[in-house]
């Protein structure tokens, strides 16, 4: 099965997704829609699941926590659109992965070690930072399943 990552902004969806085997990670796209509309997201995330058919079995939700640890207004906000994705894909695996610093490495990455102007890295970051979700995921995930 795969697992779908997904990076949620206030104008923009990044999206990552697995292979099968759950090994290799591809970003797929930056989702870009009008602030707040996140009906829009829903429609994308529908069209995406009928894409891959019964592929998709867990869907990771970037969770915006305070470098504290502590939750904002933002964390309130993704926690919502994740009750709604429980509600849509009820056959799939709704999972929160603590995202701090995914966004800031994400930019840092793409500037420092593939040069990359800002411009171009605010194209990317989303769909960038929503692979770094599912790498953390996926790390933690193998890490309880050695213990």
């Amino acid at each position: 099965m795969r697992i779908l990552g997904i990076d949620l902004g206030t104008k923009s969806m990044g999206l990552a997704i697995t292979d099968t085997s759950q090994t290799i990670i591809n970003a797929l796209e930056n989702f870009e829609f009008a602030k707040n509309n996140y009906e829009l997201c829903f429609e994308r995330l529908r069209k995406l699941v009928d894409t891959y058919k019964n592929e998709i079995g867990t869907i990771v939700l970037g969770w915006p926590l305070k470098l504290s640890g502590e939750k904002s207004d933002w964390t309130i906000t993704v926690e919502n659109f994740g009750k709604k994705l429980v509600k849509l894909f009820p056959t799939i695996k709704i999972m929160l992965q603590d995202e701090r610093m995914t966004t800031k490495n994400a930019t840092e990455s793409l500037k420092y070690s593939m040069g990359l102007k800002c411009s171009k890295i605010k194209k990317i970051k989303d769909k960038m930072s929503a692979y770094l979700i599912l790498e953390e995921y996926l790390s933690a995930s193998n890490k309880h399943r050695k213990e």
